[in-house]
């Protein structure tokens, strides 16, 4: 795998309310506006969904009970990261990855909580 040093990364955050029927609007996004790492919250997909993106790695958190929901980072190849495990909850969804950037370690996650739910102190703690 081929890495690359950023000094500047462009990362964006997205609300896709389902991803689903937006995939082609995804991918021309992030290709036009170079996006290094993009957010989604509400992808609305199932592990049955498949979601490939050339040139980026998917690290993703589905809903497993009812629809909607759900989370992805989709992140450039070539930048050196790796997935976290982040604690399960059942009103906090989560995906995290650790990124090398100038040598130092950046934690991003994409996370969303249903704004009918309530958030538990315990959905915000480092459980490991």
């Amino acid at each position: 795998m081929e890495t690359q040093s950023h000094k500047n990364l462009t990362l964006a955050n997205w609300n896709a309310n389902s991803i689903c029927n937006k995939k082609i609007e995804l991918i021309q996004f992030l290709y036009s506006h170079q996006i290094d790492i993009l957010c989604v919250t509400e992808t609305h997909l199932k592990e049955k969904n498949k979601i490939f993106i050339p040139g980026y790695t998917i690290y993703r958190k589905d809903r497993q009970t009812i629809k909607g929901g759900g989370v992805l980072i989709a992140i450039k190849s070539n930048l050196t990261h790796y997935p976290i495990n982040t604690p399960t909850s059942i009103n906090l969804e989560s995906v995290a990855i650790n990124v090398e950037i100038g040598n130092k370690p950046w934690l991003i996650i994409a996370a969303y909580k249903s704004p009918c739910q309530k958030l538990c102190a315990n959905s915000l703690k480092n459980q490991r």
